[in-house]
């Protein structure tokens, strides 16, 4: 009976350490694949004389849900954000924003989310 119980308890927490590991191992995995499973990307746009509209985007091409996903774009000491519960494959989150124009090369993109409900990433483009 000891026995048993004690196989069952083992299987138990194999299973639950397999399902705790299986979302990071996947993401890895893709992402060693395809390094493009996060890519950033910048439209420019003119607004004025003296300001430049700046739109990132912040696409995912995985199959692990990210859960959530916040953008935050600094430039020239302002920032902009914008946030997403989950990220599937195929989304885009994306954050716009009006900066003058000398300022507009000095764009840092920081990105926080969660891999699967358990493991936090944060993802950094720029300067």
């Amino acid at each position: 009976m000891k026995v048993v119980a004690f196989t069952a308890i083992t299987l138990v927490f194999i299973g639950l350490g397999v399902l705790l590991v299986s979302p990071m191992v996947q993401f890895i995995y893709e992402f060693t694949r395809n390094p493009a499973l996060l890519s950033t990307s910048i439209s420019p746009s003119y607004y004025n004389t003296t300001h430049v509209q700046l739109t990132f985007k912040l696409s995912y091409g995985g199959s692990v849900e990210l859960s959530n996903v916040d953008a935050e774009v600094t430039i020239g000491g302002v920032r902009a954000s914008n946030y997403a519960s989950k990220m599937l494959k195929g989304d885009a989150l994306n954050v716009t924003m009006i900066v003058p124009a000398e300022v507009a090369l000095e764009a840092k993109l920081r990105a926080h989310f969660i891999i699967g409900d358990v493991y936090p990433l944060i993802f950094e483009v720029g300067r």
